[in-house]
Parts: C-alpha cells; structure tokens; sequence
C-alpha cells in the first residue's frame, strides 16, 4: 500500500456541512455532562467528587442531593432529559484556572430547568467544577 501511495500530496478533508454539531463538544462540556448525569442517576457522593475543594466546603453531599431533588421534583432517572444547550471559553471575570463554561437544560415532563458549571484546573492539572448553579438564568 505504501508503495501505491508513495508521492501522492497530502489533501485537506471537506467537511460537508459547516455546522459546528458535525464535531464533539470540548472535552471540558463532556466533564460537566458526567457530573449531571451522575446527579440524574441519584449518585451524589461521586458527583460531589467533581467540585473543587472550595465549592465541597459550601456545598455538601445531602445539600447537593437536596438541591438536585427539589429543581427535579423528584423525576425518576429515565424521565429526565439533559442536553448541553451552550458553552464557552471566554466570559467576562473568567479566572486563569478556569477553562470553560457551560449551560445545560434540565427537564421533564413538570418542569424546565437548567445547571450553569465553570470547569477549572487543579493544581495537578485535573479537571474541576469551580462554580455551579442550578436553575434557569
């Protein structure tokens, strides 16, 4: 094969469409994705692991469960829908160790509601929640 090939340049690759849903979401969106979907599922311990160590010192694990409950209104796992709607890398008052933004609706058949997270860097380099709000904007 190589010696078929041999010469032959390099050509770029057409994208069909240029719709930017034709490429996956910033590795940073798929973390946050994680962390609500572990809040869906009813696993707050893990979930609470996602948070920085200032936003776990505010928010505990039956606070984070309370919360989670109550904009849900108790929805089963399968009922609830989650779809990242919104993210971004620049944002007025961004800190250097953040590194994204994103938006994602919650909702099911009683209700419409939606989780903002700013994703940051540890000191060793690992992803964290660093801010996190449950409710619509």
């Amino acid at each position: 094969m190589i010696q078929k090939y041999a010469g032959r340049k390099n050509e770029p690759l057409t994208i069909k469409s240029a719709d930017s849903s034709a490429f996956d979401d910033p590795p940073y969106c798929m973390f946050a994705e994680e962390f609500c979907l572990l809040l869906g599922e009813g696993k707050f311990k893990k979930a609470h692991l996602y948070l920085s160590p200032p936003l776990k010192e505010r928010i505990s694990v039956p606070k984070l469960k309370a919360i989670w409950q109550h904009m849900t209104q108790n929805a089963k796992s399968e009922e609830v829908g989650l779809a990242l709607e919104q993210h971004m890398l620049a944002w007025p008052g961004r800190k250097p160790e953040e590194i994204g933004w994103c938006y994602f609706s919650v909702s099911a058949a009683g209700f419409s509601e939606g989780v903002t997270l700013v994703i940051g860097r540890t000191s060793n380099n690992a992803n964290c929640i660093t801010e996190l709000e449950f409710g619509r904007p």
